[in-house]
């Protein structure tokens, strides 16, 4: 099994490093067509099996973008990588819509990252073909054509007949999402032949995992998603919607409905993972008018430098949606993205906007990832109000709050900042007071104590979370600024 490639970018020398790079890690990446324009590449893609696009956003002629958009469609399983600047912020929201897998910064391109990206894509693609192989002997069904049943009844019913199901009495499904870690494709497999009962149908689209049960009685039904819900499921960090059990095989679609909707209440609550849509359409309305009013004045807090009203605010928000009825869990997943978006454009309002920084919607999860977001903008405007620093210094200090936990030097913040180390260093001490090193001593120290206090963390794991490779030295430099030794201060914090 090969990854076959596709390079497109109007830089020669972009084109060429890539090239080279991907054929010097040898099988099984293929580079099938290297082109210097987004028209090329398409013929390109026409004519092969390909796997990975690797495109440049803005081009002569055809963008990226545009080109993704064509082919996005017509063959849904390439993975699209993008290479970008800084300079490309205002294109990357839309990439990320278009189903991108990674950026590529041309000003940062290694060797590394490039083999670690083509690596995970392949594993992703040995995934694919696996449940590919599967469901060529095994049951699946095609979501998209049970969702749209109205438009075809016949087809649809001719779909069940086919899936040998029309005639059956009962029907049930599961939705997953935050699933991608689990194959349940594999595991709905090796159930169905461990218990011999092939009435189970998986598949997988969109965000979400489906699991169908169908049976001529409710029990049987009951037990085989018991199963599911207590033993594969339950322990997972995933959210899981549970249809009604239904007697009408033309209301399929709206049991998938049901489910998905569950699933998604996974955004109010990490703490509970599988939601029945009996119990959540009996959760009251939000109070859309309520929220309104708080968004409005939260954003006017913001905006008006009343960071303390604002923190009130937040906290208000993450407890007055509690679970949603049905009718409310998309639209206030969409307000408290919504939330995060304005805060992000108030906070780039006066900065230079990066790719490296910015929100990116996909990863958002849950209401508290919300939340924290928010939080962590406010903190960031509230410091750089507070101290006034110059752009350079403010710029800098994001850059450490960014990337404490790495393996950061002042000589590389300096770079970034197109200073000479020394300049840097006499600024940085003049306007923070503390020294480069000291700061992010205490930076990443005052981490450790918040983890110390919150977390279940063993000392070892908080070492190295906030960028410590040596257990044993980061216990030596906590004593030392802290006065205490982080197990005295876990000690002190039960």
């Amino acid at each position: 099994m090969k990854l076959n490639i596709v390079i497109v970018d109007d830089e020669a020398p972009i084109r060429d490093w890539l090239k080279y790079r991907v054929r010097k890690l040898g099988e099984p990446y293929e580079v099938i067509g290297v082109c210097k324009s987004a028209q090329e590449a398409e013929t390109v893609i026409n004519s092969g099996e390909v796997d990975v696009l690797i495109t440049d956003i803005e081009m002569p002629g055809m963008t990226g973008l545009e080109l993704m958009s064509r082919i996005k469609n017509k063959y849904p399983t390439i993975s699209f990588v993008v290479l970008t600047s800084h300079a490309d912020f205002s294109y990357a929201k839309e990439a990320i819509t278009l189903g991108t897998v990674e950026y590529l910064l041309k000003s940062e391109l290694r060797a590394e990252e490039l083999a670690y990206l083509l690596n995970k894509l392949f594993k992703e693609k040995e995934a694919s073909e696996k449940d590919k192989l599967w469901s060529s002997n095994r049951q699946s069904f095609d979501v998209s054509l049970l969702k749209s049943s109205s438009e075809s009844p016949s087809e649809y019913n001719s779909y069940l007949s086919k899936m040998g199901v029309l005639d059956a009495a009962y029907c049930c499904v599961l939705s997953v999402i935050n699933s991608s870690d689990l194959n349940i494709g594999n595991k709905v497999r090796d159930y169905t032949e461990r218990v011999n009962y092939d009435v189970i149908f998986y598949s997988a689209a969109n965000e979400y995992d489906y699991i169908l049960f169908f049976g001529q009685a409710k029990s049987k039904i009951s037990g085989h998603m018991e199963y599911w819900l207590s033993d594969e499921l339950v322990n997972e960090n995933v959210g899981v919607g549970v249809s009604e059990l239904g007697s009408d095989m033309q209301m399929i679609p709206e049991y998938i409905k049901q489910s998905e909707i569950s699933a998604k209440i996974y955004f109010y609550s990490s703490k509970y993972t599988i939601y029945h849509y009996k119990q959540i359409e009996k959760n009251s309305l939000l109070p859309r008018n309520e929220i309104w009013r708080l968004y409005k004045e939260t954003l006017f807090s913001l905006k008006t430098q009343k960071y303390e009203l604002v923190k009130d605010y937040l906290d208000e928000w993450q407890s007055i949606f509690g679970f949603p009825n049905p009718m409310d869990v998309l639209w206030g997943i969409e307000m408290s993205i919504k939330m995060v978006l304005a805060f992000e454009e108030h906070y780039y309002s006066q900065r230079e906007k990066t790719l490296e920084n910015m929100v990116n919607i996909n990863n958002i999860l849950t209401l508290n990832d919300c939340i924290s977001l928010c939080a962590i903008m406010l903190e960031k405007i509230d410091d750089a109000d507070k101290h006034n620093y110059s752009k350079r210094i403010e710029e800098a200090l994001i850059f450490i709050h960014d990337n404490y936990n790495k393996d950061i030097s002042m000589v590389e913040v300096a770079r970034k900042m197109h200073l000479t180390p020394e300049y840097f260093s006499r600024l940085f001490k003049a306007e923070v007071k503390d020294s480069f090193s000291t700061y992010l001593i205490m930076y990443r120290l005052n981490k450790a104590e918040f983890l110390l206090a919150n977390t279940d963390m063993t000392i070892s794991e908080i070492a190295y979370e906030i960028g410590y490779s040596a257990p044993g030295n980061f216990s030596r430099v906590y004593k030392k600024y802290k006065g205490i030794s982080p197990a005295a201060a876990r000690s002190n914090d039960l």
